[in-house]
Parts: C-alpha cells; sequence; structure tokens
C-alpha cells in the first residue's frame, strides 16, 4: 500500500486550531451560530468562534473574544479561562489530511443584541439551554454540548 506523500509532512502543518465558546446570556440561555452553505458543515448550527492567528501570535482567549463578536455580535467574557474541552477532527481535502483543533469554553454575554456576520454566519440566535440538542449541531459543537452538560449535572449533583 502506499502511503500519500502528505503523511510524511509535519502535522502541525496541516492543523487549525480553532475557539469556540458556550455562551450564555442572563436569561440561561446559549447562542448558537449557522453555518454559511459554503463552509465546512455548512447549514449545522454550532457554538460560535473561530480560527486562532497563530501566525501571528493569538493566543486562543484572544481568538474568542475576537471572533464571538466579529461573528455574532454578542461580547463575552469567558467564565473559567482555565476549563476547556478539547476536539480532534480530521479530515481528507485536496488529497490532503487535516486536523482541527477546537477548543470549547464557557462563557457570558455582555450584549445579548445579535449581529450575524453574513459570510461565515447564516444565522445565530438564543436558545432555551434544554432546547440545544433539538438543533442540528456540527460534530464538534455535539461532543462539546455532551462534555459540559456532564460537567453541569455532575456539579450540580456535589453541590446537594
Amino acid at each position: 500500500m502506499k502511503y500519500p506523500e502528505t503523511l510524511t509532512h509535519s502535522f502541525a502543518d496541516q492543523t487549525t486550531a480553532i475557539m469556540r465558546a458556550l455562551v450564555y446570556n442572563d436569561s440561561n440561555e446559549v447562542l448558537l451560530a449557522k453555518r454559511a452553505a459554503h463552509c465546512r458543515n455548512g447549514g449545522k448550527w454550532e457554538y460560535p468562534g473561530g480560527k486562532v492567528e497563530v501566525q501571528a501570535g493569538e493566543t486562543a482567549v484572544e481568538a474568542i473574544l475576537r471572533e464571538n463578536p466579529q461573528e455574532t455580535g454578542v461580547r463575552i467574557k469567558l467564565v473559567d479561562p482555565y476549563d476547556y474541552f478539547p476536539y480532534v477532527h480530521t479530515f481528507w481535502e485536496k488529497d490532503e489530511i487535516h486536523s482541527n483543533l477546537t477548543l470549547f469554553c464557557m462563557a457570558q454575554a455582555l450584549n445579548e443584541t445579535i449581529v450575524p456576520q453574513e459570510e461565515e454566519v447564516r444565522a445565530a440566535l438564543w436558545v432555551p439551554e434544554h432546547q440545544v440538542p433539538n438543533f442540528d449541531l456540527t460534530p464538534a459543537s455535539k461532543a462539546a454540548l455532551l462534555h459540559f452538560s456532564s460537567f453541569a449535572i455532575e456539579a450540580s449533583a456535589l453541590a446537594a
């Protein structure tokens, strides 16, 4: 079996760092964004965020603080900047292997007015937390939902 030449290249060169946030408002609703049709996972819903500009020296925290208002108009503050959920997705594109490393965090909305960036976000809305599983989520956002939901259940059980 002949392996593609891309397997001999550095995976770091083919890895994209992405930061996303589960953003809550004061009504305990979660912000979801629907991806534009031309984007990967087009038409699916996800927690907002975007690429970390690693070459420019941007950190993951700086990226989410920039990307969330850029994509949705909603400014945020991180709830716990040290509680991340990592999700890795590897895929083939144009005969090369690529990986997305997506970090998810929890955030509080500083404003609730949504202004979607139409180039990448087809729509954005506030959703009651219990209704989020009814949406057609991207695989990464589904995994984050499961992680943070089980974390919240464990935390509430510990507090009881």
